[in-house]
């Protein structure tokens, strides 16, 4: 029963942080007139590599810091994911791939 708890726990939060995440997303996209960003991160890097995934390193995971602020932990992950959804946009992620393309191997054939 504990385990159950424990599990449901940790699914709310994960489920109220990218909630947070769309919702805030959206505001920014009405208050920007930007197209809204979806859950899923597209881009193709100068190098030519496509990058396809969940921006959980700009967006999803502030997000659960901000779990770690009170209780309930479900609500504070909401808070902070409707937080980076308005004021974090894909341009951050796309930093964030361009650095880390310098730092992966690059395949020539020759």
């Amino acid at each position: 029963m504990v385990a159950l708890r424990i599990l449901f726990n940790i699914l709310s939060i994960i489920g109220a942080a990218l909630a947070g995440n769309w919702l805030g997303g959206n505001i920014r996209s009405i208050l920007t007139r930007e197209p809204v960003s979806s859950i899923c991160f597209q881009y193709i890097t100068p190098g030519g590599r496509k990058i396809s995934n969940i921006p959980v390193l700009t967006k999803f995971y502030p997000a659960l810091l901000f779990a770690s602020f009170g209780k309930p932990r479900y609500l504070y992950a909401f808070l902070g994911g409707m937080a980076t959804g308005i004021l974090i946009n894909d341009n951050y992620e796309r930093l964030l791939w361009q650095q880390f393309e310098k730092l992966l191997p690059t395949n020539h054939t020759n």
